[in-house]
């Protein structure tokens, strides 16, 4: 049974009781990769809204930069890690001497959320198309996922220096024996195609449709997150944005230069508490380990 984002689901009140769950928990304290000491490196509108949400579950948020990074002093029981938005070249530029930091934090029982180019950074093979016609791959010796994480779910159709446009997609997440319908942005990720399957690795969120456009996202590009058993700890691999504000889109450009339902976007985007609810889910089962 599929239930609508609009339908008979309260997120509101699913939103605060995953939050007490998650207050509960012995996790305290949330590491926020913010980039370099000069605040490159990452994307910095991700990084203002990933301490907001995580602040919001009652989380204390550690920022740390490219030279404070130092997983293998932290607590692997006690708190989490969060990489938002950037790009792969970036983040090995700055962070590519942790990546074996990283992956042993996981497995003596840390969590760790990443977010869109980080998801492709952390998992084993990696496939973006540009506009122009190039392939980014990559491989990765310390991966989180043994995935291709494959992208961008929507390029950019004009040849030019954007490989990708923000928009909005449904999803469909799993919750206590049925499914929920959720839009979420999506500004660069893509989808995970498994090279194998276990149980250690387990879909997280599954495209539904892409919403200015109204197309069907084909079956082997619909998972859109991972949730990834390494040791002891947890690995969720989000190739969206629950936390996304549209104030950012420019909705007159994106009509003109994307024809599509835009208002669909923007209607979807503007009810807060799925949207929400979903990356409170995220991170609770990044807890339960």
């Amino acid at each position: 049974m599929t239930v609508d984002s609009v339908g008979s689901f309260d997120f509101e009140k699913a939103f605060f009781e995953l939050k007490a769950n998650i207050k509960c928990s012995p996790i305290k304290k949330a590491y926020l990769y913010t980039g370099t000491p000069e605040k490159k490196g990452v994307f910095l509108g991700d990084v203002k809204l990933s301490k907001t949400a995580l602040k919001g579950l009652g989380l204390t948020v550690i920022k740390v930069d490219s030279v404070s990074f130092c997983p293998s002093k932290w607590d692997p029981k006690a708190s989490m890690i969060f990489i938002p938005g950037a790009t792969g070249e970036d983040l090995d530029r700055d962070l590519g001497n942790q990546k074996e930091s990283i992956f042993n934090y996981v497995k003596k029982g840390g969590g760790i959320y990443t977010l869109c180019g980080a998801t492709y950074w952390v998992s084993q093979n990696t496939f973006f198309l540009r506009s122009n016609g190039t392939v980014i791959e990559a491989k990765n010796e310390f991966p989180l996922c043994p995935a291709l994480a494959k992208g961008p779910l929507v390029p950019n159709p004009h040849k030019d220096k954007e490989d990708y446009f923000p928009t909005a997609v449904e999803l469909e997440v799993p919750y206590h024996h049925q499914s929920l319908s959720i839009k979420v942005g999506v500004n660069g990720g893509g989808s995970f195609v498994m090279n194998t399957q276990s149980e250690n690795y387990k879909p997280f969120g599954r495209y539904v449709k892409v919403l200015h456009s109204d197309q069907s996202v084909p079956k082997e590009l619909e998972v859109a997150g991972m949730r990834c058993k390494i040791g002891k700890g947890i690995a969720m691999l989000s190739m969206t944005y629950a936390n996304i504000d549209d104030s950012e889109y420019n909705y007159p450009y994106l009509e003109e230069k994307y024809p599509g339902n835009w208002t669909s976007v923007k209607e979807a985007l503007s009810n807060a508490w799925p949207r929400k609810f979903y990356f409170a889910l995220q991170i609770l089962q990044l807890i339960n380990r």
